[in-house]
């Protein structure tokens, strides 16, 4: 005998559960992405923290972005463990901007902790830290600079949350979206542009450093190089997905009401699931352009050497220089001159 349950009228401060089939698809493709980009970051968090010769200092930071896209993944996890469940039930609170910017919250720290951590990582490569062939110490995971970085990203979550002008009225919403639930449209293009900012930075300073060294000098500059390339493939993901987030919040800035729905599934799109792409992709980049974390990875996992390519860390010989050679060659001839010069004999006089 089956249970029937009788839906319960709907009320002024409840909704319905999005039954869509498209919405529930993406939902769905984004819960299994998001249990394997948290399962993945800290596979390469642990291989981050034993990468020698890497030294300590860039491998603390290494960590920590690892470790912030795992935080998204796990965000987005238990937000669609939710809202899977939630077909169960015939009614949901209904929620406002203010209640939307305070679930929203640790997703957009994650964000700007993130773009900022891309710019350390960059300024990084620069200077010259001793290299470290042991494991970090789980003591020294966390350092004060880390700290530091992330109390200055919650002050920045709070200037687009907590700081927000809601002029004593909250607005209902049908559903939620940090970008939507921010009433002044200012602070959310500034918002898209500093993300934006952050992750360019990133990329114009890292391949500034790289095209003024030559390929293959040390290992420093081998690091740079393989850094490199995973930026630059994950701020092409930022810049796609916020290019396209910006404009669909400007379409709803100039018109309204007009197709709420499409305006809402771009965000969910671009805004959402492309970090979540991102947080899954990240740590296969890493083991497969950084060197030193791949080696890592060959040594936890020998397996893996069948799948991943091949290399050998040969740097090429170094250019002599004319002007080196013509400097010494001069000088050995000075010296074969004194020692002919000494070795004389002059013949006695008469």
């Amino acid at each position: 005998m089956t249970e029937y349950r009788q839906p319960l009228p709907l009320s002024s401060n409840c909704t319905t559960p999005l039954v869509d089939v498209h919405t529930w698809l993406i939902h769905t493709s984004e819960l299994t992405i998001a249990v394997l980009g948290l399962v993945l970051n800290c596979i390469a968090t642990l291989l981050t923290h034993r990468a020698a010769p890497i030294p300590y200092a860039q491998r603390r930071q290494l960590c920590g972005l690892s470790l912030n896209y795992a935080l998204i993944s796990a965000i987005q996890l238990s937000r669609n463990v939710f809202l899977l469940f939630s077909l169960h039930e015939p009614c949901l609170p209904e929620t406002n901007t203010a209640t939307c910017k305070l679930q929203e919250f640790p997703l957009l720290f994650s964000y700007i902790h993130g773009g900022i951590l891309a710019c350390i990582i960059s300024t990084q490569m620069k200077r010259h830290y001793k290299e470290s062939k042991r494991p970090v110490p789980y003591t020294w995971m966390c350092s004060v600079w880390q700290t530091l970085t992330a109390v200055v990203c919650i002050a920045l979550t709070l200037v687009f949350t907590a700081f927000d002008n809601e002029n004593g009225v909250t607005k209902p919403m049908e559903k939620c979206s940090i970008l939507l639930a921010i009433r002044e449209y200012q602070m959310v293009f500034i918002l898209i542009t500093l993300l934006i900012f952050l992750h360019a930075i990133a990329v114009v300073y890292i391949s500034l450093y790289v095209h003024s060294h030559p390929t293959g000098c040390d290992k420093k500059t081998i690091l740079s190089f393989c850094v490199r390339d995973v930026i630059i493939v994950e701020t092409v993901g930022w810049h796609l997905g916020l290019l396209i987030s910006g404009a669909a919040v400007a379409y709803r800035t100039i018109w309204q009401d007009t197709c709420t729905e499409c305006v809402f599934l771009t965000l969910e799109l671009f805004f959402v699931c492309i970090p979540i792409l991102i947080s899954f992709v990240h740590p296969i980049l890493l083991i497969w352009f950084v060197f030193p974390i791949r080696d890592s990875a060959v040594r936890l996992c020998p397996w893996m050497a069948a799948i991943l390519p091949e290399y050998a860390l040969v740097p090429p010989p170094e250019p002599k220089r004319k002007s080196a050679s013509r400097s010494r060659r001069r000088s050995a001839k000075k010296e074969q001159e004194k020692q002919t010069k000494f070795l004389e004999v002059k013949p006695a006089p008469v």
